[in-house]
């Protein structure tokens, strides 16, 4: 499972997009934490600090290319907003400021 900070689509494909409830985002990234299959790509240190403290799971930020692969999920925290240019990181964000989603990918 992937974690990101954007409903994205990296390649071709068929993306199937839920929204989701905070509740179910944090069990969902939790159990793939402790099940090792969680493939972080989220680089904003503000959403990572966030994400512990709803879930305890300590990440560290990730800038790595996402390549999805036939029937690879994502979960999402989509920022509600888009920062003022030159300000990312600087205003203090809190859980109402986000919208969250699973996302399926089906190759062509």
């Amino acid at each position: 499972m992937k974690l990101m900070n954007s409903a994205m689509m990296p390649q071709p494909g068929l993306y199937y997009c839920r929204e989701i409830t905070r509740g179910e985002f944090c069990a969902i990234l939790k159990k793939e934490h402790a099940e090792g299959t969680l493939e972080n790509f989220v680089s904003y240190q503000q959403n990572l600090d966030l994400i512990e403290e709803w879930t305890g799971v300590k990440l560290s930020p990730s800038r790595g290319l996402c390549e999805m692969k036939d029937k690879d999920g994502t979960i999402v925290m989509r920022l509600n907003y888009r920062p003022t240019p030159g300000t990312k990181g600087d205003k203090i964000i809190n859980e109402d400021d986000f919208s969250f989603f699973t996302v399926t990918y089906t190759a062509n």
